[in-house]
């Protein structure tokens, strides 16, 4: 099997899972998902829809200023337009986020000048550490808040999401590390782990460090960029899951059980287990928000979210499509 098959194989693996994950928690939750229907208040999913709208341009106003660092200068809407077009290709190159972000890299590369296409690689790379800073930082601090509420779980979903918390710390001290590095390597122990990691990589870790290193004296722009990150983008989600409970009659369901599931949803989310987390983030949310009192629409709010996400990843590919400077 040569590589082109084995990553094709996997890919539809991963959508075959997506598929069968929706589908046994529709088949399972069809009753009380037949009658949560019924009770939707689209009055509170326009809201819902718009706040997304902002999200995906918090993201792409964070790329764009990260940019500016570099010294590459693209307008606020080409920026969206790239990001949106990378949030398509998440969903049909295999690695999911990763996958968007290689479309990106190639997107840039394409409008900028030799000199300034590996520099605009790297903006990627810390665009999408900055973003799963704030998210590992909120995930981890609400579900360490969170534990009384968490033990109410049971069996496998319990260790799931303790695995995620430690997970969640585990990145945030990894991502110190690429921060820090240069501190660190005069330990000989961290030398050596740094050295030994790059190695597996096979160089990809020494390029992502020195990405860092040009970033390091920017500080100020990362903070800034962090700040996007919480409050326009993973905060942000959680009050459009919040409006989409409201809008299905979960009258019951807090801002901060919103909090909670978003941002583990969207931790489990980001593994390239299915394409762009669609089925994976939808089991979780489902089990937290059931293990919170939402049982009616404990499915049919994730349902919900996943259908805006996928309407604004398809509208990229229509962008794409029509898109007057791709390339080959």
């Amino acid at each position: 099997m040569n590589t082109k098959i084995k990553k094709l194989f996997w890919f539809t693996l991963r959508i075959l899972l997506a598929a069968g994950i929706i589908g046994w928690l529709v088949y399972k939750n069809y009753d009380k998902l037949a009658d949560a229907v019924l009770k939707i208040n689209p009055l509170w999913l326009i809201p819902a829809v718009l706040l997304y709208t902002l999200h995906i341009a918090a993201g792409a106003w964070r790329w764009q200023i990260l940019l500016k660092v570099q010294k590459i200068h693209l307008s606020f809407f080409e920026s969206l337009s790239l990001t949106l077009q990378a949030l398509f290709f998440s969903l049909v190159i295999p690695g999911g986020a990763v996958g968007g972000d290689l479309a990106k890299a190639g997107f840039i590369a394409a409008r900028t000048q030799k000199g300034e296409r590996l520099k605009g690689v790297f903006t990627i790379l810390i665009d999408r550490v900055v973003g799963m800073i704030a998210l590992f930082s909120i995930a981890g601090i609400v579900g360490i808040m969170s534990i009384k509420f968490l033990r109410s779980l049971s069996g496998i979903m319990e260790l799931v999401i303790y695995a995620l918390i430690f997970g969640c710390i585990m990145g945030l001290i990894s991502a110190a590390v690429l921060f820090f590095h240069r501190n660190l390597e005069r330990i000989n122990i961290f030398s050596w782990l740094i050295s030994h990691g790059n190695r597996m990589s096979k160089g990809a870790l020494h390029n992502l460090m020195s990405a860092m290193d040009d970033f390091r004296s920017e500080y100020k722009t990362l903070i800034f960029c962090f700040a996007i990150s919480v409050i326009l983008v993973h905060l942000n989600i959680a009050l459009i899951v919040y409006l989409i409970g409201h809008g299905t009659g979960a009258d019951n369901l807090t801002f901060s059980l919103s909090i909670l599931t978003s941002s583990l949803a969207n931790t489990v989310g980001a593994l390239p287990i299915t394409p762009s987390g669609v089925g994976t983030r939808d089991y979780v949310f489902e089990k937290l928000l059931s293990a919170g009192g939402i049982k009616e629409q404990a499915l049919l709010i994730p349902l919900i979210y996943t259908s805006i996400f996928l309407c604004f990843n398809f509208f990229g590919g229509l962008i794409f499509i029509f898109s007057k400077k791709k390339k080959a």
